[in-house]
């Protein structure tokens, strides 16, 4: 029978540059009108999506996937 095994499985996701993402960054950009260059700050910022998960789903079994919009859920399918 079919089945998906999982074992200790770990993901990591880096977000690059992810002070340019703030809203501090965003009004000063739109004051300046876009002007704001600052390279100065090129840190990595790592969210552990999952972290030592074990899981075991036999023929027949179901699962959902549950998240707030923009969540990434559509990512899921490839």
């Amino acid at each position: 029978m079919p089945s998906i095994r999982l074992k200790d499985v770990c993901v990591d996701l880096p977000i690059y540059n992810s002070s340019g993402r703030s809203l501090k960054s965003a009004l000063l950009a739109q004051a300046v009108g876009g002007r704001v260059a600052d390279d100065r700050d090129r840190s990595v910022v790592v969210i552990s999506a999952l972290n030592h998960v074990t899981l075991n789903l036999e023929h027949g079994s179901r699962v959902a996937i549950i998240g707030s919009n923009g969540a990434g859920k559509t990512n899921c399918y490839g």
